[in-house]
């Protein structure tokens, strides 16, 4: 079997949040030859896995997290994308809950879940950090400056030189500061 990274897919374009539908009479599909169980997807299923995303076009479902991740080249296809949760689309209502908790901790979820959603928390953009700490500069010099100000008015009341004869030593306002 060919990987994903071998054959042309097209992956479907989502929305910026999953859709759940809550109150969606979702359609049966038979599963079995001899004794055709009849099963459908369930909306209390958005709550455990908050992930999936529903098509209802379609009837299937996709992990929101690994085909935005996907998209945006976050993760590689490889043989261990879900292409069901990725590409095609999930529909085997009958184990859906068993695939859900495997998807879940499958190694493309967690890269999925980390490039997406945990690393974009925990690093902040390189702009945001540079203006942060030029902010702090700037409030660092703002109090010496501060000082300064407030030293001059004393020693002018004073009736004292600012520096003294033109060494730090003997300057008045270095041992105010």
């Amino acid at each position: 079997m060919a990987a994903i990274a071998d054959v042309r897919v097209s992956i479907p374009s989502l929305p910026d949040e999953p859709r759940h539908p809550k109150r969606f009479a979702f359609p049966k599909r038979s599963f079995g030859k001899k004794k055709p169980v009849f099963c459908s997807a369930k909306s209390q299923w958005f709550d455990t896995w908050p992930f999936l995303h529903y098509d209802e076009g379609q009837d299937v479902m996709f992990c929101h997290t690994c085909v935005t991740a996907y998209q945006l080249g976050r993760i590689e296809s490889s043989k261990n994308t879900a292409t069901a949760f990725v590409t095609t689309g999930f529909c085997n209502w009958k184990d859906a809950t068993v695939t859900f908790s495997n998807h879940l901790q499958s190694k493309s979820h967690i890269e999925a879940v980390e490039a997406i959603i945990t690393l974009p928390k925990q690093t902040k953009d390189v702009g945001v950090q540079l203006s942060s700490a030029h902010k702090a500069e700037k409030e660092e010099a703002r109090d010496m400056l501060r000082m300064i100000l407030s030293s001059v008015p004393f020693l002018a009341r004073q009736v004292l030189a600012l520096r003294g004869d033109g060494s730090d030593v003997s300057s008045n306002l270095t041992p105010l500061l």
